[in-house]
């Protein structure tokens, strides 16, 4: 949502990357920190502010990622399936730890007591 709301603000294609380095004419990667500041900027410029969405960063991007990559994958192949992969993919040591990453355990939990009567 955030890369489509983005590049919709900046009139770019689905083929346009958001993040170009424009000292080179060639297709070169842009630094660490020159792409954090970036994010944040474009986050800024499509209308998210840290006052209404909270920390703005890279790794915001990181982690809606995973979230949306786990709720899809999960429709597909199930929840155990779907945590192993996403682990895989975040490069965590278990699938324990992706489940706190996403807040897998405080949406369960919410679920759970939203059904009590």
């Amino acid at each position: 949502m955030i890369v489509r709301t983005c590049k919709g603000a900046a009139k770019a294609k689905d083929s346009d990357y958001l993040f170009t380095n424009s000292r080179y004419k060639a297709n070169k990667p842009i630094s660490t920190a020159a792409a954090i500041t970036r994010i944040r900027e474009t986050l800024e410029f499509c209308g998210f502010s840290e006052s209404r969405n909270g920390n703005l960063s890279a790794h915001t991007l990181r982690k809606t990622f995973a979230l949306r990559y786990f709720e899809l994958m999960q429709e597909q192949v199930g929840e155990y399936r779907a945590l192993s992969e996403l682990a895989k993919q975040l490069n965590h040591a278990n699938t324990d730890v992706t489940r706190r990453y996403i807040c897998l355990d405080v949406q369960t939990v919410t679920n759970v007591f939203a059904n009590f009567d």
